[in-house]
């Protein structure tokens, strides 16, 4: 994209070396002054409205939806250099790709494809570690269960069952229903979901027992 806008002469709006003309006292320019002023704020413009279509047309919706809230090819160069120049980046950006592109076959239930655009998320949620953050995890993990340095074994010690991973705090030994963080929607308290509540138990005994009544 680098060499492409250089190519077309544009690269500068994108750094900001070219900026919005400006002008305090527009109304006592002169007619050409005015003139002047006014055709190079239209070019100005629609360079700059043009670089951010190409961005916006060679991006996936999931990266260019954020541009809305961009006025200037340079706010946009910035933002996809601070969230996107960085470690793992051409992972993400596939992640995005097959997100956007995921869509359910003929015949495919929904759930099973409901599962695969949850993996993807959750990948994009959370990415996988560098190989350098990923081998004292696995080594603590492998001392903690006991388990020898064979491949099979740590493959073990970093999977997750379906059964014993929570879908809250994205950790593994327990369940949904069971983290120690999980947060009572309705009585606000940490341990247990509003279907376990005792304060929401005892409100829905008393509108059954006055249903009958």
């Amino acid at each position: 994209m680098r060499g492409f806008l250089k190519g077309r002469r544009l690269w500068r709006y994108v750094t900001g070396d070219i900026t919005c003309p400006t002008s305090e006292v527009v109304d006592q320019l002169s007619v050409d002054a005015r003139a002047k002023y006014i055709d190079q704020l239209e070019e100005w413009d629609s360079k700059n409205h043009q670089i951010i279509t190409w961005f916006r047309n060679t991006s996936v919706a999931g990266i260019h939806l954020q541009f809305g809230k961009f006025d200037t090819a340079k706010e946009v160069w910035d933002h996809l250099a601070h969230r996107y120049t960085s470690r793992g980046l051409a992972r993400r950006y596939q992640l995005e790709k097959d997100l956007h592109a995921l869509k359910q076959a003929p015949g495919q239930g929904v759930f099973d494809f409901l599962a695969k655009m949850e993996a993807i998320w959750d990948q994009l949620a959370e990415p996988l570690p560098t190989l350098e953050d990923a081998l004292p995890r696995l080594q603590s993990e492998e001392t903690r269960l006991g388990l020898l340095c064979a491949k099979s074994d740590m493959a073990f010690a970093v999977s997750t069952s379906k059964g014993n991973y929570c879908g809250n705090c994205r950790q593994s030994g327990h369940v949904y229903i069971e983290c120690p963080i999980i947060e009572c929607h309705h009585c606000r308290k940490k341990g247990y979901i509003y279907t376990y509540c005792h304060h929401c138990r005892k409100k829905r005994q008393f509108v059954q027992l006055m249903n009958i009544i």
